[in-house]
């Protein structure tokens, strides 16, 4: 094949959606894109991840969000922010509105990661 579309015929490669799952990872609000460390192009995602969230949900599919969190100080952060996290800058912290996720309506709540955060706008 030399073309750049997927050969959605390859046992190995074609998507299965009767049987996949939707992953989100680090959907929060100290990575959008208009954050003081935000990531470039988050927010303006958030339009098709909730379609999709929603189509997932509407055809019974499982919906996995995984987020980061970092502790006070750094300790846990992965190398590129721990020098960051190391001079005293808060970010994907536990139980705060800007650790908290974006896409709210979840499946099952995990405490204060997930819980309502007040003033919370987000859907």
């Amino acid at each position: 094949m030399t073309t750049s579309e997927p050969d959605l015929q390859d046992p190995f490669t074609a998507p299965h959606f009767a049987t996949s799952a939707l992953i989100t990872i680090d959907v929060q609000r100290d990575f959008l894109s208009e954050a003081p460390y935000g990531v470039p192009g988050t927010t303006e995602i958030l339009p098709a991840l909730r379609q999709a969230v929603s189509a997932f949900r509407a055809a019974g599919r499982p919906v996995v969000h995984v987020v980061r969190l970092y502790e006070e100080g750094g300790g846990d952060a992965d190398l590129v922010r721990r020098r960051l996290l190391e001079s005293g800058v808060r970010i994907a912290s536990p139980c705060t509105a800007s650790g908290n996720v974006r896409l709210r309506r979840l499946q099952a709540p995990l405490g204060c990661l997930l819980s309502h955060v007040p003033g919370d706008t987000a859907a």
